[in-house]
């Protein structure tokens, strides 16, 4: 209420204040710079994936998880998978990058569980398999936008196994 008030006044409308503050987001990624420049990569990269998070420009999401993946930032990837995992496409996608990532990577095995834990429930056995399979082999990455998430309902969902999937890692 305050803040009508106080566009009403200034003539600021939330058209502005949004555009306002898209343009400071670009000016303070623009100082932090590459991360490589950086004496400290893995702060900066951490730095600029939440300024690009939070600028809330198209994609935001997917590029935020690029940066951390791309200095191997690992941890603080998996934590933004989970923190943005609502089940929805985004959330599918994101998942399918820090999977790929990871298992090319090969260090799969040191995150199992906290990859677990950020699976989408309304993956298909079958999908997760077919991912770990195709990127555990070390093909390429694909760039192309294959449709491998199924819609057939009759496929077992992770969401119905992942509780077990995750007792029985931890029993390990």
């Amino acid at each position: 209420m305050s803040q009508a008030i106080s566009d009403r006044i200034s003539g600021t409308s939330a058209f502005m204040r949004r555009k306002e503050e898209h343009q400071f987001y670009e000016r303070a990624l623009e100082c932090v710079g590459e991360p490589e420049r950086s004496g400290k990569v893995e702060s900066a990269a951490i730095a600029q994936a939440s300024l690009v998070l939070n600028s809330g420009m198209q994609a935001s999401q997917v590029q935020a998880l690029h940066i951390l993946l791309k200095y191997h930032l690992w941890v603080p990837s998996i934590k933004l998978v989970q923190q943005l995992a609502d089940h929805s496409d985004l959330h599918l996608e994101l998942f399918q990058l820090l999977l790929t990532a990871v298992l090319k990577a090969g260090v799969f095995a040191t995150y199992c569980t906290s990859i677990m834990e950020a699976v989408p429930d309304r993956i298909s056995m079958p999908e997760f398999l077919s991912l770990l399979q195709t990127h555990m082999k070390g093909g390429p990455l694909s760039t192309k936008e294959d449709h491998i998430f199924s819609s057939d309902e009759q496929d077992t969902k992770m969401g119905a196994i992942k509780p077990f999937l995750l007792k029985m890692i931890g029993d390990r």
